[in-house]
């Protein structure tokens, strides 16, 4: 299996990305193509993957970090993602790949959560709350150095996975998974540590 990785923006180095995934994607058998170039993702390049993996921001600093920020998913490649995942494709949205893309829009429907922001960076407890789930199967809780994010999510579409507790008792979603059309969608929160990772 192939899969594209589009990795990297202002608050998250790409070298530290992919040193953090690359043991995973080695260890599952995927051969993954590593890009920070937004416009690597197109329907064209899609067709030749497996797998579609986010771990990035929405917004793009064409002017520098003193100026304001745009947006960079177009409507054809929201339209792109929706359409592979639905035809029987994988996508594994992660961290803050939620995070200022275009508000009730396609995409983000798609990923059935939101981004609302999330703590310092703090060692917290992940746990796994769906044990018998192919994603989870022999995954115990576990304590990293992260930031916690709390995203809420549709409930009604997708299934926890997983739920992050600060030590001040704080929870959150921290991974979900369902079947949008004939792929397959699992979101995992955390990641901005290469400990995460």
């Amino acid at each position: 299996p192939r899969a594209l990785v589009l990795i990297g923006d202002r608050f998250h180095e790409p070298e530290h990305l992919e040193a953090g995934l690359r043991p995973a994607f080695v260890a599952a058998g995927i051969q993954p193509h590593f890009t920070v170039d937004v416009t690597h993702l197109t329907a064209a390049n899609l067709a030749q993957v497996d797998l579609l993996v986010i771990l990035r921001d929405g917004m793009l600093w064409p002017g520098g970090p003193s100026k304001p920020y745009v947006i960079w998913m177009t409507p054809e490649q929201e339209r792109a993602v929706v359409e592979f995942v639905e035809g029987g494709k994988g996508f594994l949205n992660l961290h803050n790949s939620m995070g200022l893309y275009p508000e009730n829009g396609p995409y983000l429907n798609l990923v059935a959560g939101r981004y609302i922001g999330h703590g310092p960076l703090e060692r917290f407890r992940v746990e796994v709350v769906d044990k018998a789930h192919p994603i989870t199967k022999g995954v115990q809780d576990w304590s990293a150095a992260d930031e916690q994010h709390t995203p809420p999510y549709d409930e009604k579409r997708a299934r926890l996975l997983l739920r992050n507790r600060s030590d001040d008792g704080k929870t959150a979603a921290a991974g979900w998974w369902y079947e949008p059309g004939k792929g397959r969608l699992a979101h995992l929160a955390s990641g901005h540590t290469r400990e995460a990772l």
